[in-house]
């Protein structure tokens, strides 16, 4: 557990290739704007229809996904070994 533990540590602080990066963003802007309409709707006591809050769930959670998955993935160097963000700024 420890191994796996440290294998996702390791990946999380790797550098991400820069097309991860962009749709890192728009996934966090798709899940944050969900999340700030319900805080909206919330505040103010509006009662929201149906059709958003079946969609709502969907945009935090698909865009929490994306996040999650996006800042997995490595970049690699011409020997295969994954990049670190200090070695990043080397290029």
């Amino acid at each position: 557990m420890k191994k796996f533990l440290l294998l996702i540590q390791s990946r999380w602080r790797n550098a991400m290739p820069i097309f991860f990066k962009r749709l890192m963003w728009l996934g966090g802007l798709m899940s944050g704007t969900a999340i700030a309409v319900h805080e909206v709707f919330d505040h103010y006591g509006i009662v929201a229809d149906d059709w958003w809050l079946f969609v709502e769930r969907y945009l935090i959670g698909i865009g929490v996904g994306i996040v999650f998955a996006c800042k997995f993935t490595q970049k690699y160097d011409n020997n295969g070994n994954p990049v670190k963000k200090s070695d990043e700024s080397k290029d």
